[in-house]
């Protein structure tokens, strides 16, 4: 697995702390969807993705993310981002 920040961690255990708090995930689905994280964080080809297209303009592309870098910012970007909507909720 790729090395990740101390804040991907922080925003990561928020994100798990609410997702469970809430119902959202249950333990057993919230230890699936870590594992599914850790494939994606792996290096190499994208296991998570593999045999995916999409339609962009029309034309049909592969949906694999090939860059372990890039999925990493995806992942970080994504808890960094539902950290903070969190934080907003419970302070509202």
């Amino acid at each position: 697995m790729t090395n990740v920040n101390r804040q991907f961690f922080e925003n990561f255990n928020r994100f798990e702390k609410d997702r469970l708090e809430r119902g959202v995930f249950t333990a057993e689905e919230m230890a699936e969807y870590k594992d599914i994280i850790r494939k994606d964080l792996a290096y190499g080809p994208d296991r998570i993705r593999f045999g995916c297209a999409v339609f962009v303009g029309g034309i049909l592309q592969s949906g694999e993310i090939l860059d372990h870098k890039e999925r990493t910012k995806l992942w970080s970007d994504f808890f960094e981002e539902e950290a903070k909507l969190i934080v907003q909720r419970k302070a509202a």
